[in-house]
């Protein structure tokens, strides 16, 4: 598994670069959060990008010839993007810390709160991308990644006045609203990856 992560990792150099450069620079704006928001769901489409570059060099078909397990081949993609949308979001954190201390603003629970639904809304969206990348392949899945990537950032652009008011509030709905969040992205993966270990079994039956 290590060596799986590393090799999607060291593929992935170029375009973790750009993807730091993006989350500073979104994390250190503290009046546009929903940036800061944006980073992070951009880092649960880092695993997509490995997949493509697989799919490129003809990976799997090597990987068939070494002692790999098919579990594991499509468990280092979630592990990857679990990284990275983690990486993300501890980048934001210290980075909107240290704006606190600058600019004198607050950082507290509700943010904290509004953190973890940011993230929840990644995994899901990391769910549902790569079982039809793993179905269809990168080139054929491209159009519904787009429709689904542009739909949940129009939604991250929406939530912070709309939903997320609603989510951190300090009512028991609220706090069971937003226990279930949590719950269903852990759900939603358990189930994603069911299927795409179906799906990448079937290519190679």
């Amino acid at each position: 598994m290590r060596g799986l992560l590393l090799k999607d990792i060291y593929t992935l150099v170029k375009q973790l670069k750009v993807f730091l450069l993006i989350i500073v620079i979104f994390a250190c704006l503290p009046r546009l959060y929903s940036l800061s928001a944006f980073a992070i769901v951009y880092a649960s489409m880092l695993p997509i990008t490995a997949v493509a570059y697989d799919e490129r060099s003809k990976w799997n078909r090597l990987a068939a010839m070494m002692p790999y397990s098919v579990k594991s081949l499509v468990f280092s993609k979630y592990i990857l993007g679990y990284l990275m949308i983690g990486a993300a979001a501890l980048i934001s954190v210290a980075a909107q810390l240290v704006l606190t201390v600058v600019t004198g603003s607050a950082y507290g629970m509700a943010e904290i709160q509004e953190l973890i639904c940011v993230i929840s809304i990644a995994i899901f969206l990391l769910s549902v991308n790569l079982p039809l990348m793993f179905r269809f392949g990168v080139e054929k899945g491209r159009l519904t990644f787009i429709i689904l990537t542009v739909l949940t950032v129009m939604l991250l652009f929406s939530v912070k006045d709309t939903v997320l008011v609603w989510l951190v509030g300090a009512d028991f709905g609220a706090s069971v609203a937003f226990a279930a969040l949590v719950a269903f992205a852990v759900l939603s993966n358990l189930a994603s990856f069911y299927l795409s270990l179906k799906f990448h079994k079937g290519k190679f039956a």
